[in-house]
């Protein structure tokens, strides 16, 4: 059989961050052309072999019968959960049976910095879809769904995977990854997952069947004349971390509470418009509405102590303004990327002018294309 290469985008945040780590509410997200790559080969052997371009040794691994495996090492857990989460669907789908098919799985990056620094373009989501791409394409899971379905499935497998490791965040990530392009991400009920992964009677069939209260991916197109521009800071951030980090104020408290939900709601309101100015092109509401969400994430981030917008993260927005573009922090912010929307070529050129001179490190990313369309 020849090799199996699945090749998934980063992403990054366009709007709607903070608040879409809770259910119902949405975001906007693009991924970009920068990609984790898996390629799966077969192999007559007893054992599986591992290996990333993050790691110099080569790991050997084997699964049992009852599909658990041993031999891929604590630091690769999210591997080895993706893995074993794929033969649990193939076994229970009736796809494939133990003992299963060893396999070389080598995964490669561009999603970071020649010196290992993560650029923050969601590379755990990548390397999810990735693998669970791989490997249900050994068994040709694929060809018994459209383009659409099969992308649903990836996500839903890949969600199912990092809850399982108690993961946090929203898995906007993941729906990036599995469809690809610019895309529309409303979140589901995370309680009820966690709830019905206990029901041993469910098998993950079911569970991909079922109605996921809440979830909502929608692929949009960007306008072709608005370009991104990416600024990164070089200095990392954590989305894990900073949903963590903050005032020890509780949410028991009305204030807190009463601005808590003020916060959800104007930021679904500006996802809202940000959508449909990207459906109708509108340039002049897409501006002002992210710039809206921008500051509202800002004071969000400051009154809960969190350190959101760096002096770096600053300078890269500021700037991009100061040329008439609409720009922001990406994500979780203390970090990572600042994006920027260019609605011209001559506004275009005075951004990467601006960034150039004030030493700024660009990153060369564009929307990829969408898989399903």
């Amino acid at each position: 059989m020849q090799t199996i290469v699945s090749k998934r985008p980063g992403k990054l945040y366009v709007a709607g961050e903070y608040a879409i780590v809770h259910s119902f509410q949405g975001a906007l997200l693009v991924a970009v052309d920068a990609y984790v790559t898996v390629e799966l080969n077969p192999l007559d052997q007893a054992e599986s072999r591992l290996s990333t371009n993050q790691a110099q040794e080569t790991y050997t691994w084997h699964v049992d019968e009852a599909g658990e495996i041993s031999g891929i090492p604590s630091h690769f857990l999210l591997v080895k959960t993706l893995i074993q989460t794929a033969y649990q669907y193939l076994r229970q789908s009736g796809q494939a049976e133990a003992p299963f098919q060893a396999i070389d799985i080598k995964i490669t990056s561009d999603l970071d910095s020649p010196e290992g620094k993560k650029y923050g373009l969601g590379s755990s989501a990548a390397v999810s879809i990735a693998i669970l791409e791989a490997i249900l394409k050994l068994y040709q899971v694929d060809q018994g769904h459209s383009k659409k379905s099969f992308a649903y499935l990836l996500y839903q497998l890949g969600a199912i995977a990092q809850i399982k490791m108690d993961l946090k965040g929203s898995f906007g990530d993941l729906a990036a990854a599995a469809f690809g392009g610019c895309i529309y991400y409303q979140n589901f009920d995370h309680t009820w997952l966690r709830e019905t992964l206990k029901h041993e009677r469910l098998t993950l069939v079911d569970l991909s069947q079922m109605h996921w209260d809440g979830l909502l991916i929608e692929p949009l197109t960007l306008a072709k004349d608005w370009k991104l521009h990416v600024a990164w800071t070089e200095t990392p951030s954590s989305t894990e971390a900073m949903l963590a980090n903050g005032s020890s104020k509780k949410t028991t408290d009305q204030d807190y509470s009463l601005s808590e939900r003020h916060f959800r709601y104007a930021s679904q309101q500006c996802v809202i418009l940000i959508r449909q100015a990207i459906i109708d092109q509108d340039w002049f509401v897409f501006n002002k509405a992210l710039t809206y969400n921008s500051n509202l994430l800002y004071n969000y981030t400051k009154h809960r102590q969190k350190p959101y917008l760096t002096s770096a993260l600053k300078n890269a927005v500021d700037l991009a303004r100061q040329a008439g573009a609409s720009s922001k922090v990406s994500g979780a912010g203390g970090g990572d990327c600042a994006l920027a929307f260019s609605p011209d070529l001559r506004t275009s050129q005075r951004i990467e002018k601006a960034w150039r001179q004030a030493g700024i490190h660009q990153l060369d990313l564009a929307p990829c294309p969408s898989f399903i369309q």
